[in-house]
């Protein structure tokens, strides 16, 4: 979706101008309607019809401001807590001392926040409008409304104590005996949220001792002396909290939020434990385990053999203790109790620890030296942990693709060409283009998307990941027809192919020499024969341009022809009439080529309809409208609603204010009959007063 993204940003608050714009995924323009694509295939969705191009820029700065962050603010404290349901019921924690005489609405931050944002660029009538309309929801669970906002202090303000219920004319909340205990003065919290029930709460430590246990079990490898962890996580943080719109909420044990996933946790908690381990020892020894260490270092050598094989070439940081987020474990020794890990630090760079134990007569310590190491190495010790069985495939996968440069895994590189993989997806840079490669496993499709998004799909083709592995390897690769590709012969196919919709390998293949030039026929003139004099003289528009985009559409199962107007004739039904049987000469007469077609003109009724009909996405249960025969032929297509757009914008240069539309019966020619066997048919003439031409639209097809 186009962006004004300089009008945009100059009415954004001045602390969020620089915050990101695009939260349009899966949405684009059709003229001034904005359209959702369709999930799995399936039909395309109305978001929101503007009346104008300023209508649009406001909607699009409303979407904005709902994905800015939140500003913060001092959270207030409400009567009303939910703690947990029973028998469909909730229990509640009550407040004596509290700002909100009521039970606790998260929304109430989110919607103050945005209507915050809202007020700094939006025109007063419109940000009004938003503000009655979040009104309307906070006071959504109550019988009499409850809340209302004050406009100057920009919140929402409590305007009676009405309770809410949990449906429509329900009891009201809480309900009586429903309120499990009161907090009051000091035990007061200033958000008792995380007061969960003594179930929840033996729960979660089940859970936690779960992983406690799995961490446990990874230090003994290190130290069988280990007995327990340190968790930096107390036992309520081990709950998410989960809201439902609009107001309730429910809980469930997991990990907390912020830990970055269990396997993670487990590795902070290894890291954590190792560190006071450390620390404590260190306290123990003294100045006399320092001294010790200082004068035998041959000592702490012999002592841990293996932590000092294959030191990496890169810098040794010059510390005793190093801060940085553990990754993996490469490897450990328990006989020397010593153990490699690596990490990454504040500045990105990937970190290697060597952590050893040492003993010298009644004195004993530990050490950690710290090295700073290239991408090669990190995969290489990487590669070590997966050997090792301190890494599964998938973890090994995830840290190696945290090593990718700015072009990522790069396997082939030219004065042209770059191939490689970034964020686990095979991409070709050709130039300054760059085409991002997937595919359909079964057959397989090789499917090519370029930056705005248009997909290819070249049939008969190849996997990408399996290439990339070949041609890593040094290796080439051999298509259906037998050619045999390099990593730039590859590439090449690849920038060739891309832009094609669809294209079989063999016809993709045509890049590497002999190759005809790529067929643009322009309709009528290629799909029928040509016009002869007489009706050329008519008013066909055979050279137009239009001509040469739809040829970019072969599973297109819509026929269009174009026709100017004849000069001073009056439009209305008759003069679309002319402009129907013009097409039906162009389109009917009989070639070697394409079936004969009857027809006949003065059995057609036609009937005038609005023109906002012709493009829209209200598909009827029986028959057949514009969209729909493009998008969705019995055949099936790779076309999307971007495409539908860009044909009409060829089709209709100038914008669709000025088209007259008229929707014709089609029982008169026999070239609707496959489309009245189940999917339909469509006939269609269109006048555009600004271009002064007609457009002639029919479809009808069968499986």
């Amino acid at each position: 979706m186009k962006l004004d993204e300089t009008w945009l940003r100059a009415h954004l608050p001045p602390e969020d101008r620089e915050a990101p714009l695009d939260c349009f995924s899966g949405e684009y323009l059709d003229g001034l309607t904005v359209m959702a694509e369709g999930e799995r295939g399936g039909q395309d969705s109305v978001v929101y019809e503007a009346k104008d191009e300023e209508d649009l820029r406001w909607w699009q700065l409303e979407q904005i401001c709902r994905f800015l962050p939140a500003k913060e603010q001092k959270k207030k404290t409400w009567r009303w807590y939910r703690q947990h349901a029973e028998n469909n019921q909730w229990r509640y924690v009550e407040l004596r001392h509290y700002d909100y005489n009521a039970i606790e609405d998260t929304r109430l931050y989110g919607f103050e926040s945005f209507l915050r944002n809202l007020k700094y660029g939006f025109p007063p009538e419109r940000w009004e409008e938003k503000v009655r309309e979040y009104v309307r929801l906070m006071n959504c669970w109550y019988s009499v409304p409850h809340w209302d906002y004050d406009r100057e202090a920009l919140c929402f303000i409590k305007i009676s104590d009405s309770k809410e219920h949990d449906t429509p004319g329900g009891p009201d909340e809480p309900q009586p005996g429903s309120v499990l205990r009161i907090i009051d003065g000091a035990e007061q919290e200033a958000r008792p949220v995380a007061a969960h029930s003594e179930q929840d709460d033996q729960y979660a430590a089940e859970f936690r001792e779960g992983v406690h246990r799995e961490a446990l079990e990874k230090l003994r490898r290190i130290d069988p002396d280990i007995k327990e962890v340190v968790d930096r996580y107390p036992v309520e943080s081990y709950f998410e909290d989960n809201w439902e719109y609009p107001g309730k909420w429910y809980t469930y044990v997991a990990v907390p939020p912020d830990s970055g996933g269990r396997q993670r946790l487990i590795e902070t908690i290894v890291q954590d434990t190792l560190s006071q381990r450390r620390s404590t020892r260190a306290r123990q020894t003294g100045e006399k385990a320092e001294t010790s260490r200082a004068d035998a270092p041959e000592t702490k050598r012999a002592s841990a053999p293996k932590a000092r094989q294959a030191q990496p070439s890169g810098k040794q940081l010059d510390v005793k203790h190093y801060d940085y987020e553990k990754l993996f474990t490469v490897s450990l020794d328990q006989q020397s109790r010593s153990v490699r890990l690596v990490g990454r630090d504040s500045q990105g760079r990937f970190i290697l620890e060597d952590y050893g134990e040492y003993s010298l007569g009644s004195a004993t310590g530990s050490y950690s030296e710290y090295y700073v190491l290239t991408y090669e190495e990190y995969r290489r010790y990487a590669k070590q942990a997966l050997v090792n069985c301190n890494l599964s495939r998938e973890e090994y996968n995830r840290v190696c693709s945290l090593a990718d440069g700015p072009e990522g895994t790069v396997v082939y590189r030219d004065a042209r060409y770059t191939l490689g993989r970034k964020n686990d997806r095979p991409y070709v840079r050709a130039g300054a283009a760059t085409f991002l490669l997937s595919c359909h496993p079964y057959e397989p499709c090789l499917y090519i998307t370029d930056k705005d998004g248009d997909k290819t799909a070249v049939h008969n083709a190849f996997d990408p990941s399996d290439l990339l592995r070949n041609f890593s390897k040094g290796k080439t690769v051999t298509s259906i027809t037998g050619r045999e590709y390099s990593a730039r012969d590859f590439c090449e196919m690849v920038e060739y192919a891309a832009g094609r919709r669809n294209i079989s390998i063999s016809d993709a293949e045509q890049v590497f020499g002999d190759r005809p030039e790529r067929k643009t026929p322009a309709a009528p003139k290629e799909k029928a024969p040509e016009a002869p004099p007489a009706r050329s003289a008519d008013g066909g528009c055979p050279d137009d341009p239009f001509y040469t985009l739809i040829a970019d559409y072969p599973d297109c199962a819509v026929d269009y022809y174009i026709a100017a107007a004849a000069p001073g004739s009056i439009q209305g039904g008759e003069a679309h009439r002319k402009a129907l049987a013009e097409a039906c000469l162009a389109l009917f007469t009989p070639d070697e080529d394409m079936e004969t077609w009857r027809w006949e003109i003065g059995r057609a009724v036609g009937r005038r309809i609005d023109a906002k009909e012709l493009f829209t996405s209200n598909y009827p249960k029986h028959g057949l409208n514009y969209r729909k025969a493009f998008l969705y032929p019995p055949h099936g297509n790779s076309y999307t609603g971007k495409d539908f757009v860009k044909v009409n914008a060829a089709l209709f240069p100038n914008g669709t204010d000025g088209l007259e539309v008229y929707e014709w019966t089609t029982d008169w020619s026999d070239y609707f009959d496959e489309g009245h066997e189940w999917w339909g048919a469509l006939c269609l003439t269109v006048y555009d007063k600004s271009a002064d031409r007609f457009a002639v639209i029919m479809a009808s097809a069968t499986d």
